[in-house]
């Protein structure tokens, strides 16, 4: 806000310009009639609900057609919708709004645009109370202490039709972006489930059909190594007890991996082949270490589930937690190691992977991950990354979640029998190239997408800035002045307040007033002394919809010289009104 407010403008308060004619609403006189609903979940799609009285489960509040309604919850706490007349019903809203009401001098949209500035958002933020969270609320006497520019009502006018075709250009390109946005989404999808089905080196195939290794013995060499290591470390431990074995029968003993079940999964190209996760796996699937913990030091540094990302992980943040190095042994990241979350309250992140990079930091992982390690020669680490997400894999991990209290969460029996297809080695690095190529050109159209959307964000903020300190459009000496506009506003209050309050229908509807116009030189001839405009307006039977006139004929009047101001020499603004003699 400037120091000082352009010509022909005044800077007062919310409260000032402010008007509530809303009334309560109940859900019985709600029945029986089909509404236009304002509510917050309405507002995303700009239009209100339509919707039976009978099936509005709170009381509501009337509003009219140009209310400017202010959402006072967190975290939408500066939404502002202009009530329309979309569909020729009754207008309620939610009680979560605070109403602006439709007044003479105040343009609507004028009004909302002012409550869409980050500034004014951020004094909201600022000042609200509650609990916490949703509950947090601010409160309407803290709205109207707001500072408030006034520009006269035809600069009001102007400066809605200047930011509403600057803005609507605005909006254009913003929806291009985020289509463009979506459009990435897809691609990105698109390139994971072809990388996953070999789609995408199909055409690589056709000129090395003679790989160096099928899939398949890919697969069985993984699985004799796993068999030689089990052997490796049984013989280790007949050693170290001194009874070592007199045959083979020993042997028997090793339990092989896990075969996943190929029935329900598609057919792959030649030389490829399907693997659980158990025949991959190099050490026994893992889950991390469930304990409370802090978010500052000492202790143990423990990634939260919110760490994982699909670029890595996001090392700052951690938690601590109160453990010694030897209770956490096993638990280390190591690079290359790959996380799949075990559980969440949302179904698509349930499952979500994570590989760790070449470089990572000393930290353990939590309960909420589950560990697959793979072997660390050849590329399956990264192979198995890239393709976590497609398709084939996602229904696979969302057929296996299990609800509790509003968590999903996967078991690892589940997980070590997921089917993974699984290419020749080569194939691999193959796939893992055009992966990495296709999905670097996206990311970079994705930053600059995200870019020109705030740099848009910043050029909205800079206009409404730029309109609420009166440098969109010009001033014109033509237009009444705001501070001739705040005094009819001020009028037209100490009149409502001074009227006796209309009565409602038994449906809650208001019963108009009948009054009897008489001429303003009428009433002040006919008084014993001076009368303050508000009482002149009262006692003539003005009423809010014709302020305008009221100003009008006392213009008039004045310039006619058939009446006079009669001012208090120690307050001029304390003004009388009065018939010259």
């Amino acid at each position: 806000m400037p120091d000082k407010v352009p010509k022909g403008w005044i800077e007062t308060t919310l409260g000032e310009i402010r008007r509530d004619d809303s009334f309560g609403i109940s859900q019985h006189q709600m029945r029986g009639e089909i509404f236009e609903l304002y509510s917050v979940p309405a507002f995303s799609q700009r239009k209100p609900f339509v919707i039976p009285g009978e099936e509005i489960g709170s009381n509501k509040i009337v509003v009219s057609p140009g209310d400017v309604l202010l959402c006072k919850i967190n975290p939408r706490i500066n939404r502002a919708w202009v009530v329309g007349d979309y569909y020729q019903n009754r207008k309620i809203a939610s009680t979560e709004w605070i109403v602006f009401s439709k007044q003479e001098g105040i343009a609507s949209d004028f009004l909302r645009y002012f409550f869409s500035q980050d500034t004014f958002k951020n004094y909201l933020a600022a000042n609200v109370s509650g609990v916490g969270g949703s509950l947090m609320r601010v409160r309407p006497v803290i709205v109207e202490k707001h500072v408030f520019p006034l520009p006269p009502t035809r600069e009001q006018t102007r400066i809605v039709i200047k930011l509403n075709a600057l803005l609507s250009q605005l909006a254009a390109g913003e929806a291009a972006a985020r289509r463009a946005q979506e459009r990435l989404k897809r691609y990105r999808a698109a390139v994971v489930h072809a990388a996953a089905t070999g789609e995408l080196t199909s055409g690589w195939r056709k000129s090395h059909l003679k790989g160096s290794e099928t899939g398949n013995a890919f697969l069985s060499r993984l699985v004799a190594n796993r068999r030689s290591r089990w052997e490796q470390a049984e013989l280790a431990r007949f050693t170290k007890s001194g009874k070592l074995p007199t045959d083979d029968k020993w042997k028997d003993l090793y339990s092989g991996p896990s075969e996943p079940d190929t029935a329900s999964l598609p057919s792959l190209p030649r030389r490829w082949t399907w693997a659980s996760v158990d025949q991959l796996v190099v050490e026994p699937v893992k889950n991390g270490l469930s304990v409370k913990g802090s978010s500052q030091p000492p202790g143990i540094t423990a990634l939260r589930l919110d760490a994982m990302s699909d670029s890595g992980f996001d090392f700052t943040k951690v938690r601590y937690l109160p453990l010694d190095e030897a209770d956490v042994d096993g638990l280390w990241l190591r690079p290359r190691d790959f996380f799949v979350s075990r559980g969440n309250g949302s179904l698509h992140l349930l499952g979500r992977g994570t590989l760790a990079g070449a470089k990572v930091e000393r930290v353990i992982f939590p309960d909420t991950m589950i560990r697959l390690r793979f072997p660390s020669s050849g590329h399956l680490p990264e192979f198995i990354a890239a393709i976590w997400s497609a398709g084939v894999v996602r229904s696979q991990v969302e057929g296996a979640a299990k609800t509790t209290a509003g968590i999903y969460k996967i078991s690892q029996s589940s997980l070590r029998q997921f089917g993974v297809p699984i290419p020749p080695p080569d194939e691999q690095e193959e796939i893992l190239h055009q992966v990495q190529y296709r999905l670097t050109l996206a990311d970079r159209l994705v930053t600059s997408l995200g870019t020109a959307l705030s740099r848009a964000r910043a050029w909205r903020q800079s206009l409404l800035n730029t309109a609420f300190t009166g440098r969109l459009v010009p001033q014109s000496g033509d237009d009444e002045s705001a501070l001739v506009l705040l005094k009819k506003i001020r009028v037209a209050r100490k009149v409502r307040a001074a009227q006796p309050k209309q009565k409602r229908g038994p449906e809650g509807r208001k019963k108009p007033m009948k009054s009897a116009r008489l001429t303003l030189l009428k009433v002040l001839e006919d008084s014993d002394s001076p009368m303050k405009p508000e009482e002149l307006f009262a006692a003539a039977g003005f009423d809010e919809g014709s302020i305008e006139a009221f100003f009008s004929e006392l213009k008039d009047l004045t310039a006619q010289k058939r009446i006079r101001e009669k001012r208090d020499p120690q307050d001029r603004s304390f003004v009388r009104l009065e018939v010259r003699r």
